[in-house]
């Protein structure tokens, strides 16, 4: 595993995260021979922080009402109880 921080080498990590910026450093690292802590402080640099999409369900407009009623609910019982959800 080669270590050394050379500017090739941080040319082609970059490459590799521009060319699918949800890779992981980890699985970079492990594609070029090189640790994760040399990857890291590249990607960080160059503000290039990987992310992974983390899909959530949506609202519909139906949906506010049942909110607004559940928050109202919640209103309700912290009134008549502080202590309420610690109690």
């Amino acid at each position: 595993m080669r270590d050394a921080r050379t500017p090739e080498m941080k040319d082609r990590v970059l490459t590799r995260f521009k060319a699918a910026s949800s890779t992981s450093t980890r699985e970079v690292a492990s594609k070029m021979d090189i640790s994760q802590p040399v990857v890291w402080p590249i990607v960080h640099e160059e503000c290039m922080h990987q992310y992974h999409v983390q899909r959530v369900q949506s609202l519909h407009i139906e949906d506010y009402p049942h909110r607004a009623d559940f928050s109202q609910w919640m209103l309700g019982i912290k009134n008549n109880n502080p202590s309420f959800p610690t109690s």
